[in-house]
């Protein structure tokens, strides 16, 4: 290869994934808004709750590792019936990072507090769909489902199809990443999601170890194909007289260069050295 261009050719790659887009939230700024990429502030709703405290919020008191501050919510199911819950939710500019293509959401996350868990009763839930999701949607295997990573005190970390609404319509046979509830831990969670293929992967750590998770038959319909599926929500559902709290920091959601747009921009810096070394050549 010519003098410089190996060189050349590897620095214009990695200019090509520094500047890939980026949508990102630090929570340093105001609630419910602040960071960079985002199409509306954070909305926090929830259901079964008369809890003042039941809440989201930027805070700096506690920081996660890594960052100053931090998005704390809290619910608090005091209100009798079944099916309580909270959804903290933002969408993302799609001119900025496109919802249809190949993106990687990124975060950390710590359990702050939970009264106790049950596997089929409490849990917290990230996954992307349409603002207006209602846990009255129905599984259809066609339209309304999603991807999503789920965790529980007592069974760990899962990966599920979600309807849309928090709902869990498959969980995967396994256990991703096994964990108890510890307000010590902090987890980075990273999910590579390709709406083409209708697949994503997994990466879940805690600082001392890392699970992957890849599997091509684990489908999801992702609501990114149609309107409104730019929506980020975080979703918390417990029982009765069960308290959640958590923490989310350093929140990215980035662009996945397409295959082979290094390459072509590293051919480009071929011709162009190749061009530079003849006009050389020539005047010697």
């Amino acid at each position: 290869m010519l003098p410089g261009v190996a060189a050349l050719s590897l620095l214009l790659a990695g200019e090509a994934t520094s500047n890939a887009a980026l949508v990102t939230d630090d929570f340093s700024g105001t609630y419910p808004g602040g960071g960079t990429g985002w199409a509306e502030d954070w909305n926090y709703r929830h259901y079964r709750t008369t809890d003042p405290g039941s809440k989201a919020e930027y805070r700096s008191g506690n920081p996660l590792p890594g960052s100053d501050h931090y998005l704390s919510v809290r619910y608090n199911h005091n209100v009798s019936g079944s099916g309580g819950y909270s959804i903290v939710s933002r969408p993302f500019d799609t001119a900025v990072v496109n919802n249809l293509a190949a993106h990687t959401v990124s975060f950390d996350f710590r359990l702050d507090a939970a009264t106790h868990w049950n596997h089929s009763g409490e849990r917290f839930t990230v996954f992307a769909a349409s603002q207006n999701v209602s846990r009255g949607n129905a599984y259809d295997a066609t339209t309304t489902n999603t991807w999503g990573v789920s965790y529980d005190g007592a069974g760990g970390w899962t990966v599920i199809e979600s309807d849309g609404a928090g709902g869990i319509r498959f969980v995967s046979p396994e256990v991703l990443f096994q964990s108890a509830a510890d307000g010590s831990t902090v987890y980075n969670i990273t999910l590579n999601i390709d709406p083409a293929s209708q697949t994503f992967t997994v990466s879940i750590s805690d600082g001392d170890r890392t699970e992957n998770w890849a599997n091509a038959s684990f489908q999801f319909i992702n609501p990114s194909a149609t309107a409104g599926g730019e929506y980020l929500h975080f979703y918390a559902h417990t029982r009765l007289g069960v308290n959640m709290e958590y923490s989310v920091a350093n929140l990215r959601i980035e662009q996945i260069p397409e295959p082979g747009v290094a390459a072509l921009a590293g051919v480009t810096l071929v011709g162009l050295g190749l061009r530079g070394w003849l006009r050389k050549q020539r005047a010697e």
